[in-house]
């Protein structure tokens, strides 16, 4: 099969949303200026690629950077990117980036941005996202990582984003408890209503300090949203369900937190080999369902 030209979308008048998936050497030409919405997903594109998306798509609300660039390529163009002219883009609400792309923070200023999704380890990003949030001057609402590994830096990373409401770790791998007890102190994102764990894998001690972090913020958070791979259990010899794990101290404190008002949905999830995961939530009783 030939491959499509790369300008067959270049002058694509009624084009504003764009999804690609892109082998390594596809350098689509399209109408950015009329972009709405773009997602890409490739392995390697060269930087003045991106640049030109950032320069060109001025009417760009979303944007979705899931790449994977040639390292040695990116590496030698990085002195370069950091001293790339800053490029405002006014209407962009949402920015999904992978974190190895973090330079491209340096060139951006997003003063509309809502939501910020990364993608991948944040240990070297700080920096870069420190000056981005200083010079965009916005208030992001929702704020999400995956596959991240929560490490001690990352809770000062959080602090950049006072007004944030909603933060969701996707597939975290969380090296110890200080997470948690750190966010047990409501100085922490002190306007956070909604907290999502998706595809935890933690130990069953890892409840005390959530149990913890649950009960500081019960005035102000109001969904909370945690789905696990089980390990640790109590009763290693019984079924590994969130019924089993929990001891019951713990689940009676979780129903009390739940007719207070507070959303609370704790469960497992199980791969099947078709379909998206079956997930088993806790039963917390009638105000949760």
């Amino acid at each position: 099969m030939n491959p499509i030209p790369a300008d067959t979308f270049a002058n694509a008048q009624s084009l504003h949303n764009v999804a690609f998936d892109a082998p390594s050497d596809t350098k689509l030409i399209l109408p950015w200026k009329q972009l709405k919405e773009l997602s890409i997903c490739t392995f390697r594109l060269s930087p003045n690629y991106y640049f030109q998306i950032l320069r060109d798509g001025s009417r760009l609300e979303t944007l979705r950077l899931r790449l994977r660039p040639n390292l040695s390529q990116w590496t030698a163009a990085k002195t370069r990117l950091c001293t790339h002219p800053v490029t405002t883009l006014p209407c962009l609400r949402v920015l999904e980036i992978d974190s190895e792309l973090s330079s491209l923070l340096n060139s951006i200023c997003l003063p509309k941005l809502s939501s910020l999704i990364v993608c991948g380890d944040v240990e070297s990003i700080e920096l870069d996202l420190s000056s981005f949030v200083e010079r965009s001057c916005n208030s992001v609402d929702n704020l999400s990582f995956s596959f991240t590994r929560i490490v001690g830096g990352f809770t000062q990373l959080l602090r950049m984003f006072p007004s944030l409401t909603s933060l969701t770790l996707r597939s975290p791998t969380f090296l110890d408890k200080a997470f948690f007890y750190a966010m047990a102190q409501k100085s922490l994102l002190p306007s956070l209503e909604n907290f999502s764990i998706h595809n935890a894998n933690i130990t069953h001690d890892y409840m005390v300090p959530i149990m913890g972090m649950l009960t500081a913020r019960q005035s102000c958070l109001k969904q909370f949203l945690m789905t696990l791979s089980l390990r640790g259990s109590p009763r290693d010899s019984e079924p590994c369900s969130i019924d089993w794990w929990l001891e019951l101290p713990q689940k009676l404190r979780l129903e009390t937190l739940s007719n207070a008002g507070m959303n609370i949905r704790i469960g497992t999830s199980r791969s099947r080999l078709f379909g998206s995961p079956e997930i088993s939530y806790l039963n917390l009783g009638a105000e949760n369902q």
